[in-house]
């Protein structure tokens, strides 16, 4: 099937480079977001941060879709098999933990302090307000659907709630728990991720153009609901994924065109990344899935280190990469504690100053907790994936799944 040797374990070491890049890139975002919230001076007016942080979890859905797959196609490979128990219990272990840490740790001790309750307050800022069915849910169902894994759900029901950006932890989990399946039961990979994208494409095109006819003929409800699902179905980005996954289809298989690979491509790929994020480009219905081209681009190049033109194994961005996680999870917290402490301390102090100040003890605080976290608390789950699952005996014409 293929022209590159897999091991067990193969590593892609410009990978964490990219994943601190748009862990940091979704920083950048969150951090302006939250300059307007405290009604401090807009930075950089004429570019679309807001964008920058969608398209920014565009890119690890693709990076998602890409590393998962290429995980279970190698074991597939390899063993002619998938072991489904074995894969989910090392994403339990990998994100669990610190997921269900900041959901105590939110609720029931930041959300009783004052200056956290921004996030419940997005009045007269554009950049914290989207198309909703309720303006508030309730705390304990708030909290359920943090605990199921349904933050995503959340976010197209509610204006606001904390740990806002939760819900894309929601929408991979669910990945993660169909895929392999998906994966392990397919006979043809290609068709069955090209299947995927279709129909997903499909019932995005279907659901904008109802909202557009039922808004036109002044059915304004329904046009609202089916804007929830819209809303939803946008956030799951199974298309993105699915691009990803054939990324990881066409490097497994030694399939990838080598026109891909050269020079001129990975710099039109790069330049239009560029571009389209500075002047807030987003083509509506297909505009992240072609921002998940180009990614992915970015990515087969990246892990192709002989003809890739940029290197980001710098020690920093590769710890970065290994923090990503608690590095994402922490982030709006720090940035807003010390926006909040910075304009007790120095009143005085507006504008770009105060902006740029903010933004270095912020970042670097976060990395800091990020770097604390993996190394003291994650580490310590993490050594459990190491450890063999015990094979598990299933009676002749008893489904898997019972």
């Amino acid at each position: 099937m293929r022209n590159i040797q897999l091991g067990e374990k193969t590593y892609f070491e410009n990978l964490d480079g990219l994943r601190f890049i748009f862990a940091a890139m979704v920083f950048l975002s969150h951090f302006v977001v939250m300059l307007q919230a405290f009604d401090i001076c807009y930075v950089a007016e004429n570019i679309q941060f807001k964008e920058l942080g969608a398209v920014s979890v565009t890119a690890f859905f693709v990076l998602s879709g890409f590393l998962i797959t290429f995980i279970l196609l190698s074991e597939k490979e390899r063993t002619k098999d998938i072991n489904y128990v074995s894969f989910i219990k090392k994403r339990v272990l990998r994100i669990w933990p610190l997921y269900f840490l900041m959901i105590v740790v939110v609720y029931f001790v930041l959300n009783q302090i004052p200056i956290f309750h921004i996030f419940y307050n997005p009045n007269d800022n554009p950049y914290l307000s989207s198309y909703h069915l309720h303006d508030r849910i309730s705390k304990p169902t708030e909290i359920l659907l943090m605990f199921l894994f349904l933050p995503q759900l959340l976010t197209s029901l509610s204006e606001m709630y904390p740990l806002t950006q939760a819900w894309s932890i929601g929408v991979e989990e669910y990945f993660y728990l169909f895929w392999p399946r998906l994966m392990k039961k397919s006979r043809d990979i290609k068709r069955t991720i090209l299947r995927i994208l279709v129909i997903y494409m499909t019932m995005h095109l279907v659901l904008g153009i109802s909202i557009l006819v039922l808004q036109s003929i002044g059915i304004k409800s329904l046009a609202k609901l089916l804007t929830v699902f819209l809303h939803l179905l946008y956030m799951h980005r199974i298309s993105c994924m699915a691009i990803g996954a054939l990324g990881a289809y066409y490097f497994i298989s030694g399939k990838v065109p080598q026109w891909l690979y050269y020079k001129s491509t990975q710099l039109v790929a790069l330049t239009l990344v560029g571009i389209f994020l500075t002047i807030g480009y987003v083509l509506p219905f297909v505009g992240h899935e072609i921002y998940g081209i180009l990614f992915i681009v970015i990515i087969l190049n990246a892990i192709r280190q002989e003809t890739c033109i940029f290197s980001l194994k710098h020690p920093i961005l590769q710890q970065g990469g290994k923090v990503s996680y608690g590095f994402y999870m922490f982030h709006n917290y720090t940035i807003v504690s010390i926006i909040w402490f910075l304009k007790k301390l120095f009143p005085e102090v507006n504008g770009h100053t105060f902006a740029l100040l903010s933004f270095i003890i912020s970042f670097m605080l976060t990395f800091a907790l990020a770097y604390f976290s993996y190394h003291y608390f994650e580490r310590f789950f993490l050594e459990y994936k190491r450890k063999p699952i015990p094979s598990i005996q299933i009676n002749p014409g008893v489904p898997e799944h019972y």
